[in-house]
């Protein structure tokens, strides 16, 4: 027997009371709401702004089914979609909560590419629920020798799976960016740089680039010191991020004009990160721009301060060598003139 009605009430209202115990209370409540528009109604920016908001259909129109990460998701949405069928054709019948999720979570799915895995999770469940229901349905449809066997082939095949996981086989099949181990990528976040950039006497305000690395300066900068733009897309709207998109464009081409979006007069300019795989057309920007000096380079970030400020800090111009080989890259970055 399932939940009573009065259990699925209070349960509801518990859910509800959930949602809004957050320090941004009615805000943290409709949170789903405001990134749900950023994949729906304003994807044509973000989707081209942001690889994980891409609907899954232009990845496949683009590069084919030749994706080991979107050939499981496939695999588990057809297996899903099956395992309703069986349900129906066993029990004549299927529960329609189950159902609702399932048709949820494909269209959460299929507009990006970012919520296949909480896809997965959910119609992962939906499947095994399904299966267990078709199989209680008919005791007698496999036998007890049979039913063991199954088991045991089950086993085996997610044995399998962890050891092409752990052995870093699927990885090498995937996009070879996700190897098994703990600790971060080489070189990838900006930790150094935004180390340096934080010190005393810096400004209080940087510009990091790209819009994901934010996040590692504000880990060992906040709250006393902010960014432009959080690169966590919930919490910048689309007028901020075009903005932002158009900084970017007069960094790479050396136009300064860029400079009065912080302040007309130049005096309060803000500290400039640029990481080394993304930000190659802003760092060669930078380092032909008039007033501006890079002050620190390692293999994942550059960190430019303007001029004057430099001279006063005494910090003299480095060497933008450390910043042309980034791991996992092959393509130099290189000072333009």
């Amino acid at each position: 027997n399932g939940p009573t009605a009065r259990t699925l009430i209070r349960v509801g209202g518990l859910v509800v009371v959930a949602c809004f115990a957050t320090p941004y209370f009615e805000e943290g409540a409709l949170f789903p709401l405001t990134v749900y528009r950023k994949f729906t109604v304003e994807q044509a920016f973000y989707s081209v702004n942001i690889g994980e908001f891409q609907q899954p259909i232009r990845y496949i129109r683009a590069h084919g089914l030749g994706n080991i990460y979107l050939l499981a998701e496939l695999g588990v949405w057809i297996s899903t979609a099956a395992s309703f069928v069986w349900v129906f054709v066993q029990c004549r019948r299927w529960s329609v909560m189950r159902l609702a999720l399932f048709v949820a979570y494909s269209h959460l799915a299929w507009e990006a590419t970012r919520n296949t895995n909480v896809f997965s999770i959910v119609s992962g469940v939906l499947l095994c629920a399904n299966v267990g229901d078709a199989m209680a349905s008919r005791p007698v449809l496999v036998a007890a020798r049979a039913q063991i066997w199954l088991c045991r082939g089950i086993g085996v095949c997610l044995l399998s799976f962890i050891g092409l996981v752990v052995t870093g086989q699927w990885n090498r099949w995937g996009e070879g960016n996700k190897p098994f181990r703990l600790g971060e990528g080489e070189s990838w976040f900006i930790h150094d740089a935004a180390k340096f950039a934080g010190q005393p006497g810096f400004p209080d305000r940087a510009f990091v680039a790209n819009n994901g690395q934010a996040a590692v300066y504000i880990y060992h900068n906040a709250p006393q010191r902010l960014v432009f733009m959080d690169g966590r897309l919930e919490v910048c709207t689309l007028q901020t991020f075009q903005l932002y998109n158009k900084i970017l464009h007069a960094m790479a081409t050396g136009d300064p004009s860029w400079q009065a979006v912080f302040d007309p007069s130049g005096a309060n300019l803000p500290v400039v990160i640029l990481d080394s795989r993304s930000s190659r057309p802003q760092i060669n920007g930078m380092l032909n721009t008039p007033g501006w000096r890079l002050v620190f380079a390692d293999p994942s970030a550059a960190v430019f301060l303007d001029a004057a400020l430099a001279e006063k800090r005494n910090l003299a111009s480095v060497s933008p060598k450390p910043l042309m080989y980034p791991p996992g890259t092959s393509r130099p970055v290189r000072r333009s003139r």
